[in-house]
C-alpha cells in the first residue's frame, strides 16, 4: 500500500514539474512577445500581420527591406485594381534571407506570387538589429530555428551571444518598466492593409536629381550571396513557386548598383523575371526632384506611381482578378477606408483617383505664394502659356485637402478663413486633352500661412 502511495506521489510530482515547465515556457513566450512589441512595434506590423490574412487569399507577397514598404502601397493597388498584395518585410532585410521568408509565407499563402526586392543585398554581414527584426515576430517552428542558425552562423556569434536571439526577453527586459497600455500590441498599427504610415513618407521631399546615377557596370558579389541566390532559385524551381524580382529605382552608389546588376543578370540567366526599375524611373513618371523622401525611398507621391506601374505588370503577367466586390475580401475594403485618414492630408484627389488624367509635362506654377491680409488670403502665381486653367486646393490646419476653385486667372482670393488658424494652399495647372482636363505637376506640400 505504501509503495502504491509513493508511486502516486512520484507520478503527481512529475505532472507538477511538467506543468510548471509548460507554464514557464508559455509565460516566457508571452513576455518575449510583449516586450519585443514595445520596442519594435512598427516592424512587427510587417512581420506579423501576414499571419492574420486568410489562408491562400493573397494575390502576392512582397518580400524585402524598407524599399518594399516605401515603394509599394497596398491600398492604392487594392482600390485601383482590387488586388491583394501584402508586404512581408522589415527595414534592412537582406536578399540573402529571402528563401527562408518565402518558405515561411508559403505555409499560409502557398499559391501567391512572390515578389522579391533585390536592392538590399545584405552582403556585408548580419547586423544584430536586423536579426531581431527578422526573428522576434516569427512564430516558433523548426523552420524558424533553421533560419536563426543560418543568420547567426553568418554573423559568427558564440553560443552566449546567440541567447538573446533565442530568448529576446534578455534584450528587452529593461523595457518592462516602460510598458504602457496601447504600446504593447501591434494592433494600434494594423487594419491599413500593411501600408506605410511613417511621418517621413508623407511629409518629406528630397531632390535626387544630382544623386541618381545609372550604370551598366557589373561588380562581383560575395560567395555567400551567390550561394543564397542559387539556393532560393533552386527552391522556387523545385516547388514551382511563382516568383519575380524587382530592383527599386533609388539612388544607390555605383558599387552597389553594379552588384545589383550582377544579381539581376544571375537571376535572369536562370530563367526568372527581373524588373530593374532603377534603370529608367521615368517609365513610371517618377520625378527625381519631388517623389522621394531620401535617396533610398519614395515618398507617398512616388509610391503611388510605383504601385500603379507594378500593379499593371502583375495583372498583365498573372491575370489577377479584381476582388473589391468579393465578400471574402471585405477586410481589404475596410483597411482602405481606415487608411484615408493617413493619406488624404498629403495626397490630392487627382493623385488618389486613377481615372484622373495626368500630364507630367505641365510644370508646377512658378512664383507661387500666399499672403494673409484680413479678412482673406490671396493665393498668387505666375501664369503659364501651357496651362488652360488651375485647380486651387486648400487644407485647414491638419485636415484633408479640398478643392475650392477652378479658375483661369493667376490669383485667387479665399474669403472663407478664420483667425488663429493655419491654411495651406497648392495650385494644380491643367489643360484639355480630347475634352478631358489633364492635370500637371504641383507643389506637394503647398504654401502655409497663419491667418
Amino acid at each position: 500500500m505504501k509503495e502504491n502511495n509513493s508511486a502516486t506521489r512520484r507520478h503527481l510530482l512529475k505532472i507538477k514539474i511538467i506543468a510548471f515547465i509548460l507554464i514557464f515556457v508559455l509565460l516566457l513566450a508571452y513576455f518575449n512577445r510583449v516586450l519585443t512589441y514595445s520596442s519594435y512595434v512598427v516592424e512587427s506590423r510587417w512581420m506579423t500581420e501576414i499571419y492574420e490574412e486568410k489562408e491562400n487569399s493573397l494575390d502576392a507577397v512582397y518580400i524585402g527591406s524598407s524599399k518594399v514598404y516605401a515603394y509599394w502601397n497596398p491600398n492604392i493597388a487594392w482600390n485601383d485594381y482590387g488586388i491583394a498584395v501584402y508586404p512581408y518585410n522589415c527595414a534592412s532585410q537582406p536578399l540573402m534571407v529571402s528563401e527562408y521568408l518565402v518558405r515561411e509565407a508559403r505555409k499560409t499563402q502557398p499559391d501567391a506570387v512572390y515578389i522579391i526586392n533585390i536592392s538590399t543585398l545584405g552582403d556585408r554581414g548580419m547586423k544584430d538589429y536586423v536579426m531581431h527584426r527578422l526573428f522576434d515576430f516569427m512564430p516558433f517552428s523548426i523552420d524558424k530555428l533553421k533560419f536563426m542558425d543560418y543568420c547567426l552562423d553568418m554573423a559568427d556569434l558564440s553560443l552566449l551571444e546567440r541567447l538573446e536571439y533565442y530568448f529576446p526577453i534578455i534584450r528587452y527586459h529593461s523595457k518592462s518598466t516602460n510598458l504602457k497600455e496601447g504600446n504593447v500590441s501591434p494592433n494600434s498599427l494594423k487594419d491599413v492593409n500593411g501600408a506605410n504610415i511613417l511621418d517621413l513618407y508623407f511629409k518629406r521631399i528630397t531632390d535626387l536629381t544630382d544623386e541618381y546615377k545609372i550604370t551598366e557596370e557589373r561588380v562581383e558579389i560575395s560567395d555567400e550571396l551567390d550561394q543564397s541566390i542559387d539556393s532560393l532559385l533552386d527552391y522556387c524551381e523545385e516547388e514551382n513557386v511563382k516568383v519575380l524580382f524587382t530592383a527599386a529605382p533609388c539612388a544607390e552608389n555605383e558599387e552597389m548598383r553594379g552588384k545589383i546588376n550582377t544579381v539581376a543578370d544571375k537571376i535572369e540567366a536562370r530563367g526568372f523575371d527581373v524588373y530593374n526599375f532603377a534603370k529608367n524611373p521615368e517609365e513610371m513618371n517618377l520625378d527625381l526632384a519631388t517623389d522621394y523622401y531620401n535617396k533610398d525611398h519614395t515618398n507617398v507621391h512616388g509610391s503611388i506611381k510605383y504601385t500603379r506601374h507594378l500593379s499593371e505588370i502583375l495583372i498583365d503577367k498573372y491575370g489577377f482578378k479584381n476582388k473589391k466586390n468579393d465578400k471574402d475580401y471585405e477586410s481589404w475594403n475596410e483597411g482602405y477606408d481606415a487608411y484615408q485618414k493617413y493619406i488624404t492630408p498629403y495626397a490630392l484627389d487627382i493623385e488618389l483617383d486613377s481615372s484622373c488624367s495626368r500630364d507630367y509635362r505641365l510644370e508646377e506654377p512658378e512664383w507661387f505664394g500666399v499672403s494673409a491680409e484680413e479678412p482673406c488670403n490671396e493665393v498668387y502665381w505666375k501664369k503659364s502659356d501651357e496651362a488652360q486653367g488651375y485647380a486651387i486646393y486648400r487644407k485647414c490646419d491638419n485636415s484633408s485637402w479640398e478643392r475650392i476653385a477652378d479658375i483661369t486667372d493667376n490669383s485667387y482670393v479665399d474669403k472663407k478663413v478664420e483667425a488663429g488658424r493655419s491654411y495651406t494652399y497648392t495650385v494644380v495647372p491643367y489643360r484639355m486633352n480630347n475634352g478631358v482636363k489633364s492635370y500637371g505637376k504641383f507643389k506637394y506640400n503647398g504654401v502655409t500661412v497663419q491667418f
